[in-house]
């Protein structure tokens, strides 16, 4: 069977002729299955193209890119067979319900079901198959990724290529001992007072730890009054201009904000600049195994496809 859509006019209706478009050693691809697949696409396309021709330009890639999403599928379930992957009922329903979401109402869904000649149960067996054809391609990925090794070599290549990405802000590890108060003028000024004989405590020596335990109202004062770090935007204004005129080490005067009074401390501090290489290595390595093995992914599939016999009429 020959699947055919001929736009009669542009974005208009559309008459549908059935036909195979591709096939996998003996297993045909029917055009129906890939018009389900991007009629929600189409609708978007529609919506965004401003002429029939972008349009149809457009649909032209998007039947070409989903068919051979298709092809690759047919591909790797043969490979799940091989492994006897099972796919639970539940996770199948909701990758139908998702696909429902995107028509407006329940009856569109059906009726492009209608307009493809397929039945739910059909759509519901080839959402089975695609399922755990992604499971494959999942499976093979990690099996790659764990047999890859990252040299420091490409760490770092890596790293240079792309420094930009690593840079980071100025930022200040906080502490602060804090007092719960409201816009009451004199509750305001008792607690303020409260504040400063605290400070002249830490300008003496005593920890800053050991006082924000005893004094501080803030949900961080079982933990030394540790914030954390913070960078220009984490904080109210009144207590970031505060924090970052600090030096390290420094204690600040008393400070208003609408959540009470505070007494912050910079503990330490970090320049603005780029983070240096074994700051962000756990984060380059994880890319690194991720593109090598999609190359040899690439490869291992490429195999699969030249060993299964496949044709594209479309």
């Amino acid at each position: 069977m020959v699947i055919l859509i001929l736009f009669c006019s542009g974005r208009g209706s559309a008459k549908i002729i059935d036909m195979v478009v591709a096939s996998v050693d003996q297993e045909a691809i029917l055009y129906s299955e890939v018009l389900l697949s991007i009629q929600p696409e189409m609708i978007r396309l529609q919506q965004e193209t401003a002429s029939n021709a972008e349009y149809e330009k457009a649909i032209g890639k998007l039947v070409e890119d989903t068919l051979d999403e298709a092809i690759e599928s047919k591909i790797l379930y043969r490979e799940a067979l091989k492994f006897s992957i099972v796919v639970p009922d539940e996770r199948v329903e909701a990758q139908i319900d998702h696909v429902r979401k995107l028509y407006d109402t329940n009856d569109e869904f059906m009726k492009a079901l209608m307009e493809t000649g397929e039945t739910l149960s059909d759509f519901r067996d080839r959402t089975r198959k695609r399922i755990m054809s992604q499971s494959v391609e999942v499976s093979k990925m990690n099996t790659l990724e764990d047999e890859i090794v990252v040299d420091e070599v490409s760490l770092l290549q890596y790293y240079e290529d792309n420094k930009d990405h690593y840079q980071k802000p100025e930022r200040v590890r906080v502490r602060q001992i804090m007092l719960r108060v409201r816009r009451d003028p004199d509750l305001r000024s008792k607690a303020r007072a409260r504040l400063e004989m605290v400070r002249e405590e830490l300008q003496a020596g005593a920890s800053f730890d050991d006082l924000a335990i005893a004094h501080s109202q803030g949900p961080a004062a079982p933990n030394g009054g540790l914030v954390g770090w913070t960078s220009k935007g984490d904080l109210v204004v009144e207590l970031e201009q505060a924090i970052f005129g600090l030096s390290e080490g420094e204690i600040s005067q008393v400070v208003d904000s609408q959540f009470g009074v505070h007494l912050l401390f910079a503990e330490q501090k970090e320049e603005a600049g780029i983070a240096p290489l074994d700051e962000v290595r756990a984060s380059i390595e994880p890319i690194l195994k991720s593109n090598a093995a999609l190359i040899k992914y690439e490869i291992w599939l490429q195999d699969l496809r030249k060993r299964s016999r496949v044709r594209i009429f479309l």
